[in-house]
């Protein structure tokens, strides 16, 4: 629909850092941007604010929202919690032909990520695949939820460590993490933790947020 289309746009100008965190969103901007009606863009919008990518208040208007480093730490502890669960489930329940098509999707991202050309909605299409999969509606929900919270805390918060504008190097790759669900002799837990926890901005966002309360308790 237009309004799904108006969604995905605006997601994409927060990930380009068109709209940078703090910055007031105008209707009438976007719909000329976008080249789509106001009552769209409306709508979209309104979902964007249930998911918490933008804030609305009186006599300020709409705004890409800030997320807070501790906001951001904790987002990522619950995402290895839940992640970790999610593959070791996929490993049980998958089908066969659910891991093969995993198996597909991971080789075409990977090559993606390794030519600079995948963006961060690639990849969480990725993960909510593999939580579509674990067989637990629940687990598929909470990651969604979290997926698009991680998508702004990420742009949000991760801004600061700047951009070499260098294709990104996998610590864990996405073929790694399929090749899990079916080598017994892997463990998909400790994969799809480091596979989070390794990435070079996650890496990066961690060591300067420990640094940075080591220095607020002394």
């Amino acid at each position: 629909t237009l309004t799904d289309h108006a969604y995905d746009a605006i997601l994409g100008l927060i990930e380009c850092r068109s709209l940078k965190p703090g910055e007031l969103v105008s209707h009438r901007t976007l719909a000329r941007t976008l080249n789509i009606s106001k009552q769209p863009i409306c709508l979209a919008l309104g979902r964007l604010r249930e998911d918490g990518v933008v804030t609305s208040k009186p006599r300020v208007g709409t705004q890409v929202a800030l997320v807070t480093a501790d906001e951001m730490w904790g987002m990522l502890q619950w995402r290895v919690a839940l992640e970790t669960r999610i593959i070791t489930l996929a490993k049980d329940w998958a089908t066969e032909a659910q891991k093969a098509d995993l198996r597909q999707k991971a080789e075409a991202l990977d090559k993606r990520v390794e030519a600079g050309e995948a963006c961060m909605r690639d990849e969480m299409g990725f993960h909510q695949f593999l939580s579509e999969i674990c067989g637990c509606d629940k687990f598929r929900d909470e990651l969604k939820k979290l997926n698009i919270f991680h998508l702004k805390a990420s742009l949000c918060e991760l801004i600061a460590l700047g951009d070499s504008g260098q294709p990104r190097k996998i610590g864990v790759s996405h073929v790694e993490l399929a090749h899990a669900l079916s080598d017994d002799g892997l463990d998909p837990a400790k994969l799809m933790e480091a596979h989070i926890c390794q990435s070079r901005d996650m890496r990066d966002f961690t060591r300067r947020y420990v640094e940075n309360k080591r220095k607020s308790r002394q």
